[in-house]
């Protein structure tokens, strides 16, 4: 998160064509409520365009008020916010889950055949469709009762 609050600063500071005092906007951003996960809005609701009134505020106290400024300084802060979720949470956790998988002798083949299941479901042996709902059943356990969620890393 702090990666995310320093490039904020940056992204102010590099708009405004005065001086400013860089501790002072440092400490308001760390005032912003919305780096409180829990909060009836934090900074994940970024990731779906979902901007807070405090970070607009934030702006427009340093004077980031017109439209197109505005527009484009929020595109670049909730491309970043989508990035480090990307490197930071999303391939780590995708790595993980891969090596679970392959723990469990769970192949990309089995997922996608457990998807495709209702139209192969007629040509398939009883034993095969125990083994394929097996392997489906691993898999999703994996995914959400042991920690697969991106939340839990």
């Amino acid at each position: 998160m702090c990666r995310i609050k320093n490039f904020l600063a940056k992204i102010i500071q590099e708009y405004l064509s005065n001086d400013i005092d860089i501790q002072e906007l440092k400490g308001k951003i760390n005032e912003l409520g919305m780096w409180d996960i829990g909060c009836l809005y934090d900074f994940t609701f970024l990731m779906n365009n979902q901007v807070s009134c405090q970070l607009i505020e934030l702006l427009m106290c340093y004077k980031i008020t017109e439209e197109k400024l505005l527009y484009k300084v929020l595109k670049q802060i909730t491309g970043r916010v989508l990035l480090e979720f990307k490197v930071l949470i999303w391939e780590p956790r995708n790595e993980l889950q891969i090596k679970e998988e392959k723990r469990y002798g769970i192949s990309g083949k089995n997922k996608k055949a457990k998807s495709h299941s209702k139209r192969i479901e007629v040509g398939v042996k009883d034993v095969g469709c125990k083994m394929l709902e097996s392997n489906w059943n691993k898999w999703n356990d994996l995914a959400f009762h042991r920690g697969g969620h991106w939340a839990n890393f």
